[in-house]
């Protein structure tokens, strides 16, 4: 028997295609921690396009900077050093690039 059974969805090894937007509107967790979540994972994986569009995803979700500042560090400790190093530059210019869109759309 599957020991994962209980733990993940029913259709969870499938196809991510379309379950992105189900599984951030599921019951538990909510998108706020979620997405601090997935910024951790994407920091420790190395997936520095991907981290680019869950920092300003979690900003829109409701996360602070500093939350996702401090979900940065806590995936360097378990990912190393060049991973939080790497995940911070790569956060800090999502968030320039949101400030400056933000500021371009007050322009407008």
């Amino acid at each position: 028997m599957d020991q994962h059974v209980g733990i993940l969805p029913a259709d969870a090894g499938t196809s991510n295609t379309g379950r992105l937007g189900t599984h951030l509107g599921a019951a538990g967790a909510d998108r706020r921690t979620r997405s601090l979540l997935n910024v951790a994972m994407l920091v420790a994986l190395g997936k520095d396009t991907e981290l680019a569009v869950h920092v300003k995803g979690a900003i829109k979700n409701g996360a602070t900077e500093a939350e996702i500042q401090e979900a940065i560090l806590q995936a360097s400790i378990y990912a190393g050093l060049p991973a939080g190093l790497a995940g911070t530059r790569v956060a800090d210019k999502a968030l320039k690039e949101l400030k400056d869109e933000k500021e371009r759309h007050k322009c407008s």
